[in-house]
């Protein structure tokens, strides 16, 4: 029991390592640009609603991470992905505070929470399902464990679980958030 809140731990701060650094890149990676970029960037930010649907992206790239994670190449992608995330956040961020300064933290904040937050926290808990049902694998193949079977049909059906509720919550916030944002 001990080793696995060891193990529980290291993930959780490699996981809070790689997003803050890859926020810190994205931050980075927006203050680097070429000012009609940012101009760019800032008018569009000014003239959209900021509506998007996740819906089918979300959907798409965690089938693939799930798929993957019964291959090796799972965990690669997996770890990619996170990073995808925290530059993404890092560079909203930046054009939110270059728009519309303190405000614009504010509204990174709520924007964030509710569009992004939610979802990414599952998917970090999904992203970890995958990566055990890798490490099981693995292990099944190099020691012929046959009592690894039910444990991947588990994590297997928990990862089923969080993809429905994050195509869910990308619903709810998809048709709910524009709402929101009007009021």
């Amino acid at each position: 029991m001990h080793n696995i809140i060891k193990r529980n731990k290291v993930y959780i701060y490699l996981v809070i390592i790689i997003v803050l650094i890859s926020l810190l890149v994205g931050i980075i990676y927006f203050n680097m640009l070429n000012n009609n970029i940012k101009l760019d960037i800032i008018n569009t930010l000014n003239n959209s609603k900021l509506n998007y649907n996740n819906i089918i992206k979300d959907l798409i790239i965690m089938c693939i991470i799930l798929v993957t994670s019964f291959f090796i190449i799972g965990i690669p992608l997996s770890i990619l992905y996170l990073i995808y995330n925290g530059l993404s956040l890092g560079f909203i961020l930046s054009s939110f505070y270059s728009t519309y300064k303190i405000n614009g933290i504010f509204y990174f904040l709520y924007y964030s929470f509710i569009n992004k937050l939610i979802p990414f926290i599952l998917i970090i808990i999904f992203i970890k399902r995958c990566i055990q049902i890798s490490r099981l694998l693995i292990g099944y193949i190099i020691y012929k464990d046959n009592s690894v079977k039910r444990r991947i049909y588990y994590n297997f059906k928990n990862s089923l679980y969080i993809i429905l509720f994050v195509l869910i919550i990308n619903i709810i916030i998809y048709f709910i958030s524009p709402v929101l944002l009007n009021y």
